[in-house]
């Protein structure tokens, strides 16, 4: 397969798999995002290689696969910033955060939710800051720094 032909079938993939995705229908969404994956990772595609992890740590969250989702969100990390997008890394720190919180370790998330913060300000996106914002409140209110 060329390699444009291969990376429009990564995105047809990882495009499928979020449909999958919306109905629930997990694992079928899985198989496509990591078909997409194995695509985007031959091609050195790192920044969607990235949001594809990202779309897998999801899936999972949503099956309530809490381990294999920061698994999945701990690869993305890395990935986001070998190519210094800001806010890949920031969504990447409120979905660990998140799963922290559904672990029982609030002044983990805590912290991951206060390393997000002021990359969403800087980013000018309000609904994350405003998202971040109210996490982070909502934590504090519940007594943990």
């Amino acid at each position: 397969m060329k390699q444009e032909e291969k990376l429009q079938k990564a995105q047809l993939l990882t495009n499928t798999g979020l449909e999958q995705a919306r109905g629930k229908e997990y694992p079928a969404a899985l198989v496509s995002f990591q078909t997409a994956l194995r695509f985007f990772e031959e091609l050195d595609e790192t920044l969607y290689a990235a949001l594809v992890l990202g779309n897998i740590g999801s899936v999972y969250r949503d099956m309530d696969e809490h381990l294999l989702a920061m698994e999945a969100y701990q690869r993305a990390l890395p990935l986001f910033e070998g190519v210094n997008n800001k806010e890949g890394m920031a969504d990447q720190y409120t979905n660990i955060a998140y799963i922290l919180v559904m672990q029982g370790d609030k002044k983990a998330a805590l912290a991951w939710y206060r390393k997000a913060l002021p990359i969403y300000q800087k980013a000018e996106d309000q609904w994350k800051y405003e998202n971040t914002k109210r996490n982070i409140e909502t934590l504090e209110g519940y007594g943990v720094q």
